[in-house]
């Protein structure tokens, strides 16, 4: 009569069949034998057929739809992920034109009131920056 594990093998199988894509089945052994010595891959898969026939745990305890919603929660965290890096360069290159506007505007200016100007928005930088440090 085979071994019978408990749910907490059948949880520990079913992270390791997702972490590897539902392929690398001595992989995922190796790992479960760490916890459980005498387990063995054949656990996962379906053997026989007809009567003597013996569901594996993939198919006994549906991995497989674990692995497809393991999966989609993946590619949702890529996707906040690759949402996140497109606003921060979308407001990087909106301060960059704002940027490029004040000194495409400064530049239409005489040089004294340009470099006056310059001088202003550079002491209002500044100000900015080290009056939060005056206050700790």
């Amino acid at each position: 009569m085979p071994k019978q594990y408990g749910d907490d093998a059948i949880q520990k199988a079913r992270e390791l069949y997702c972490k590897f894509g539902g392929k690398d089945f001595d992989a995922i052994e190796a790992e479960m034998r760490k916890t459980f010595p005498t387990w063995r891959k054949q656990n996962l898969i379906s053997r026989g057929k007809g009567s003597d026939s013996r569901l594996g745990w993939v198919d006994s305890y549906q991995f497989d739809k674990s692995l497809v919603e393991y999966q989609r929660i993946q590619i949702a965290a890529v996707t906040d992920d690759i949402q996140k890096l497109y606003l921060g360069i979308k407001k990087t290159r909106e301060k960059l034109e704002k940027t490029t506007r004040i000194f495409a505007t400064l530049s239409t200016l005489n040089n004294n009131t340009a470099i006056y100007s310059l001088l202003f928005i550079l002491s209002l930088s500044l100000a900015i920056m080290f009056i939060p440090t005056l206050f700790r």
